[in-house]
């Protein structure tokens, strides 16, 4: 298995190929489709697939696959490819996104330091490096492994290695975070927002959680009653 999501009340989840599989777990039961061949015809892999807020579909194929989002109101399929009509991304390899409060995606470009931007309401997608942001020059370059937003408008990337970057999608700021800064480790592998607005990192040197109001990292091992130190996935 690839990635699964929550569509309902069924699970959807890819393989090692374009057909998407749907699992109802109530009813223990089962069933595929292969539409996206016809999209993605050179793909190997769906490596991504979820759904929007609004009820679209969405799934990302690798090989120069691009996107394809299934209108949830008509059913009505829209393919995306890189320098297509819809904007220019280069790259087509899209492993994580986040959705921010006016319907906009958000895809870390795999092994690169690319943001790729859907705007909802004109169905466009626009391109650019975070490092080359003000104030981000110098800083080594690695791949983006996960993405999430918070509840002030704040984009996090967790790199696989470059460390945490948390940038304001509405003034257009960035802050770096690294092993200076409290981090057990730069290597990034999972991120999630609770309720009271922490961030909780997974990290190959254990669990990380970053307090806000305080600007402070607070890190967790074995020690701590963790069964295991390693959070890559």
């Amino acid at each position: 298995m690839w990635c699964s999501t929550n569509v309902g009340n069924e699970i959807l989840f890819t393989g090692s190929s374009t057909t998407i599989t749907f699992y109802d777990p109530v009813r223990n039961t089962y069933r595929q489709s292969d539409f996206l061949k016809k999209y993605f015809p050179v793909s190997e892999i769906v490596i991504l697939a979820f759904k929007h807020s609004n009820g679209d579909l969405w799934y990302s194929g690798n090989n120069g696959g691009g996107f394809v989002r299934v209108d949830a109101r008509d059913g009505s399929i829209h393919s995306y490819k890189k320098d297509g009509p819809r904007g220019k991304f280069k790259i087509s390899y899209y492993a994580c996104y986040a959705e921010d409060k006016n319907g906009d995606l958000w895809f870390g470009v795999n092994k690169s330091e690319t943001l790729v931007h859907w705007i909802l309401k004109e169905d466009r997608f626009e391109e650019f490096n975070l490092f080359k942001l003000p104030g981000m020059s110098g800083l080594t370059m690695t791949g983006i492994n996960e993405l999430i937003m918070d509840g002030h408008d704040n984009l996090w990337a967790g790199f696989d290695g470059g460390g945490l970057f948390r940038y304001n999608i509405q003034n257009r700021s960035i802050t770096h975070f690294g092993i200076g800064n409290g981090l057990p480790t730069n290597y990034i592998g999972s991120l999630q927002t609770d309720g009271r607005n922490r961030l909780w990192i997974g990290t190959p040197k254990g669990l990380s959680c970053y307090i806000p109001e305080e600007n402070k990292f607070i890190n967790f091992t074995r020690d701590d009653g963790l069964p295991e130190d390693f959070f890559n996935e």
